[in-house]
């Protein structure tokens, strides 16, 4: 998951197997999230570099049987489905 300029509110649980970020972005706001189940999940790394466009936080999954499972989605202020961030859920 993309961290853009670096300046917004990354957060983890790896107990509940997710990540996710909201962050300003021009004239709106964004917000990503990345989740997976027990069986998937790996654990999770925030990677920050000074290059633009190339940090991440990224959500290590395994393999089994030959597939990995996990759900990722964004929301966009704009669009008017998701208005602010709150940890644990969006409203």
């Amino acid at each position: 998951m993309t961290l853009h300029n670096k300046k917004g509110v990354t957060n983890q649980n790896d107990a509940n197997f997710w990540v996710s970020h909201w962050e300003a972005l021009d004239d709106s706001e964004v917000g990503t999230g990345i989740v997976t189940t027990k069986t998937y999940f790996s654990d999770s790394e925030k990677y920050v570099t000074s290059k633009k466009d190339e940090s991440n936080h990224f959500l290590h999954l395994n393999v089994v049987d030959g597939k990995v499972i996990f759900y990722s989605g964004f929301g966009w202020k704009k669009a008017n489905n998701f208005l602010r961030k709150k940890i644990g859920k969006t409203i």
